[in-house]
């Protein structure tokens, strides 16, 4: 009699999605004369992640950011994590030098007000009376699951609000317990532009020097709880975020409107011809004039570029 095991086994792999085998077979048979052994298959054993990976199935390309990398990267505001994607241009943030007191997401530059965002699937309303793009500030960053940025035939889907993508923020619906959360930040400036400084002193501006200015803080807790047996959730959200205000006086680089003369030898801070506590008079053409009416003598003199013109620097913000 002639006797034959053959095993193959195989472990379990930790990613998702992969499909093993295992499985067992015994040869065992008794040659009789004339008589082949036939193999028995005893067990088959299929093992693998049924957790769904839809950014991999989708025959649209579909980015996605966990809690993980969101605490990673130690951002408090979305419309930062947002920005940092490929996809996605800034649109009203913190750092806009006009802004609304709203965030949006700009996908592909086509416009805030063509990019989609949703809350678990639903759609957010208009940001403020004025604008149709959603304001990001309504989401609260610490109940971020997952963000799903789809950028590709979302119109198909969702209608033309979604030209150019959707963006949809996955809330946690299972928080159980207390999360507080402190972040806070801040901008430090040397100033020490040679050059810019030299120029702000030849045309009497103030240097701002050394500054440490533009503080943020952001206080986030999150309280929850599952219900029976958890059938169902409650959870509270508070937050507090404050960003300190950063100007353009506030650095020598655009403490003045700069600008050359000279053919581009000289560097001169040039300012704006519309000068709000200056009137002037000008006319173009034959017998054209460019006046100025002297404030202090009453009288009107030649507008001068070197000194009549309005540093527009002033009350303007980086954030």
């Amino acid at each position: 009699m002639h006797h034959s095991s053959h095993k193959i086994t195989a472990r379990r792999l930790p990613w998702p999605g992969i499909l093993i085998a295992a499985c067992s077979v015994n040869a065992a048979a008794q040659q009789a004369p004339g008589a082949n052994a036939q193999p028995v298959i005893e067990e088959i054993v299929v093992t693998g992640s049924r957790l769904a990976r839809t950014d991999l199935t989708s025959t649209s390309p579909i980015t996605v950011l966990g809690d993980e990398e969101i605490d990673s990267r130690g951002i408090s505001r979305i419309e930062d994590l947002v920005n940092t994607l490929p996809q996605a241009l800034a649109g009203q943030s913190a750092f806009s030098g006009i802004n609304a007191g709203i965030a949006t997401v700009n996908l592909r530059g086509l416009g805030a007000e063509r990019t989609l965002v949703l809350i678990d699937g639903k759609r957010l309303p208009f940001g403020s009376p004025t604008k149709v793009a959603a304001d990001l500030n309504q989401i609260p960053a610490q109940l971020i699951e997952q963000v799903e940025v789809l950028t590709g035939g979302a119109s198909a889907v969702y209608g033309a609000d979604a030209i150019a993508g959707v963006v949809n923020f996955r809330l946690k619906r299972d928080f159980q317990g207390l999360d507080a959360k402190l972040q806070g930040g801040f901008f430090h400036a040397d100033n020490r532009v040679g050059r810019a400084e030299r120029v702000l002193a030849a045309f009497a501006q103030p240097d701002p020097g050394s500054s440490t200015d533009g503080g943020s803080l952001d206080f986030n807790v999150v309280m929850g709880a599952n219900l029976d047996n958890g059938r169902g959730n409650i959870t509270a959200y508070f937050g507090y975020s404050h960003d300190a205000a950063v100007r353009w006086e506030d650095r020598d680089i655009s403490a003045c409107p700069f600008g050359t003369r000279n053919a581009g030898t000289e560097l001169t801070c040039r300012g704006s011809g519309s000068q709000p506590a200056l009137t002037r008079f000008t006319r173009s053409g034959a017998g054209g004039f460019n006046l100025s009416l002297d404030p202090d003598s009453n009288t009107l003199r030649p507008f001068d570029s070197a000194t009549d013109t309005f540093n527009f620097s002033g009350g303007n913000y980086f954030q």
